[in-house]
């Protein structure tokens, strides 16, 4: 099929008019690939070739776009690229791996760097979101096993030591229990962390119950009286992990 004309479009695209009356939108890279400006021609048997490779090229530029945000893992890309048949995304990906623009080993290396320093993520955590990734689970054990079990326990000593001097609402129990749950989400061990949380040294929950126990009478003692007001501070006391007979105790000194 005689070509009649390239019309240059955006992007790198050139409209291509045959004399059949249709026409093509084909990607410079193609164009140059089959020689279509010194043949002046497609021949037919050719054109389901053409146009397969020109998807590529379609999906290429898309991946192009998509990584210009941030760096992406094959994964990414592969389901970025829903819209395209399997063979075309393979395609992409190949070429954009043999063109450095996909690494996954690359990948892991930086996103465990910004992790460590950036976040509170631990190893387990670190391993689950790469893995989510697409990338190998022992690609990326291979990295974290690198890091001394001293950071991840020093992590977790910071965060203990910040958060335990906060605490001025919760029962100890309560407290530790929550505290050992948002590092477990994070991704320590529960070994690590019960160990570093036994390291320090909560008190008693007297003055903490107490505290609270006078913040909740001064708010709420306006609103409701007597037994009322007594139920309404005891179920909120519980619910902060304070034990049933010290806020009796507490409460009982009151009257």
């Amino acid at each position: 099929m005689k070509i009649l004309k390239f019309s240059k479009k955006k992007k790198g695209l050139y409209e291509v008019y045959l004399e059949d009356n249709t026409k093509y939108l084909l990607y410079e890279e193609i164009i140059l690939k089959y020689e279509l400006l010194l043949t002046k021609e497609i021949p037919a048997k050719q054109v389901s070739k053409i146009l397969h490779d020109n998807n590529i090229c379609h999906a290429y530029a898309k991946a192009l776009r998509y990584l210009n945000y941030k760096a992406r893992t094959k994964m990414e890309i592969y389901k970025y690229l829903n819209d395209y048949e399997p063979s075309i995304r393979d395609a992409v990906i190949d070429r954009l791996t043999k063109e450095g623009y996909l690494n996954d080993e690359k990948y892991a290396e930086y996103y465990i760097n910004d992790a460590l320093n950036l976040t509170l993520k631990g190893y387990n955590r670190i391993l689950r979101d790469l893995v989510n990734l697409g990338i190998d689970k022992d690609i990326v054990s291979s990295y974290l096993d690198e890091i001394s079990d001293s950071v991840w326990k020093e992590r977790v000593a910071k965060y203990l030591q910040k958060k335990y001097q906060k605490n001025s609402r919760y029962s100890i129990s309560y407290f530790k229990n929550k505290l050992s749950g948002n590092l477990i989400n994070l991704g320590y061990s529960k070994t690590l962390i019960y160990e570093e949380l036994n390291k320090l040294d909560y008190g008693t929950d007297n003055l903490i119950l107490t505290n609270e126990y006078n913040k909740l009478l001064k708010r709420l003692q306006n609103k409701y009286k007597d037994k009322e007001l007594e139920n309404k501070i005891f179920t909120r006391l519980l619910a902060k992990g304070f034990k049933y007979s010290d806020i009796r105790k507490v409460m009982f000194r009151r009257y």
